[in-house]
């Protein structure tokens, strides 16, 4: 299990506004405003959320390569492999 956060000091950002939307999927979105004074602190908190997110993206890819199993490579029906022509190899001395 993996926790995530972001942290500033008060003299850095502070909280501007939050709020919360549930939608009928049952999935909740919280947007979070942050008001942020020292442009150093804005760097660090977009490229912790950049962090965040990337990680993010990672484990879900990982998953689901991890749950789709591998399908084997498509195979030619015996119409097209009959209909193939034979390689013909010929040996030449000279």
């Amino acid at each position: 299990m993996t926790y995530r956060s972001i942290a500033w000091k008060d003299s850095d950002a502070r909280l501007k506004t939050f709020s919360a939307s549930v939608k009928a999927s049952a999935t909740t979105v919280v947007k979070i405003e942050v008001e942020v004074r020292d442009p150093i602190r804005l760097g660090m908190l977009l490229q912790d959320l950049h962090e965040i997110s990337r990680e993010q993206t990672a484990t879900m890819r990982r998953a689901a390569s991890a749950v789709s199993p591998k399908r084997p490579a498509p195979r030619g029906s015996a119409r097209q492999l009959a209909s193939q022509q034979p390689l013909l190899l010929t040996h030449r001395k000279d």
